[in-house]
């Protein structure tokens, strides 16, 4: 098990000065991404990143959501709070915010190498839940896993043992396919 907290991500603003970025946890093969976990802080409406011939589940964890347009198609997708999103990396997605700023949990992934999944999870007293292959993303309330307590955006990678505690949190499930 790895714990990660806010201050070990990686900021990064954006360009286009619309937001942050905050890595939080990457796997490589040599240049290519096979997945990255990550939190967008976001501002103000516009565009969002394009993460070519890759797969995005995208989650709001704070805030009311995003609508994303596809300019060319015309496809409109919603991502309202706390409910897990997959998106094609190669739309050119224009963003506009539902009221306000958000912060999206985005885990991206070469779906031609991996399987990933999305759920909320609500965690109250203890829980057993299946979560080989998992990161957790505390949202909100505190949750433990054996001597780790994961406080709100605190990163739990490969946890291993019981829930206890009170709090949402967002279990990502990574599996290399073969």
């Amino acid at each position: 098990m790895r714990l990660i907290r806010p201050p070990d991500w990686v900021n990064m603003p954006w360009k286009n000065g619309g937001g942050t970025t905050s890595e939080i946890a990457i796997a490589q093969d040599g240049d290519a991404i096979l997945w990255r976990l990550s939190t967008a802080l976001v501002e103000r409406d516009g565009p969002y990143s394009r993460f070519p011939d890759l797969m995005r589940i995208s989650t709001a964890v704070e805030g009311n959501g995003t609508t994303l347009r596809d300019p060319a198609s015309g496809e409109v997708v919603d991502i309202p709070p706390l409910t897990p999103t997959l998106l094609d990396g190669n739309i050119p997605w224009e963003a506009r915010l539902t009221k306000g700023s958000i912060r999206h949990c985005n885990l991206v992934f070469d779906a031609n190498r991996i399987r990933a999944t999305a759920r909320l999870l609500h965690v109250t007293g203890q829980i057993d839940q299946d979560l080989e292959n998992s990161i957790l993303f505390c949202i909100s309330g505190k949750v433990s896993i054996a001597d780790i307590t994961c406080n709100p955006l605190d990163c739990l990678l490969w946890p291993q043992g019981r829930m206890t505690g009170d709090a949402t949190v967002l279990a990502l499930s990574i599996e290399a396919l073969r």
